[in-house]
């Protein structure tokens, strides 16, 4: 048909294939310093998690203690 309808399906199909293009296109997404971390380590991520909040946890438990310790406390 030449009423016009032509030229806006051809429009929107070109439409169509510049917005696949520009979805593409993206660049890619960086992983954080926490996942680079996890990929060198072979264990899960629970296991890492559990172990880095054990760690945190001992390393406040020990600082309360020497600040008890020092002012004479225990």
């Amino acid at each position: 048909m030449k009423d016009g309808h032509e030229t806006s399906d051809i429009s929107i199909s070109e439409a169509g294939v510049t917005e696949d293009k520009e979805i593409n296109n993206k660049p890619p997404l960086t992983k954080g310093p926490k996942e680079n971390f996890y990929d060198k380590i072979p264990l899960s991520k629970k296991q890492l998690d559990i172990i880095i909040v054990i760690l945190v946890a001992a390393l406040i438990i020990f600082f309360i203690l020497g600040a008890l310790v020092g002012n004479g406390i225990i």
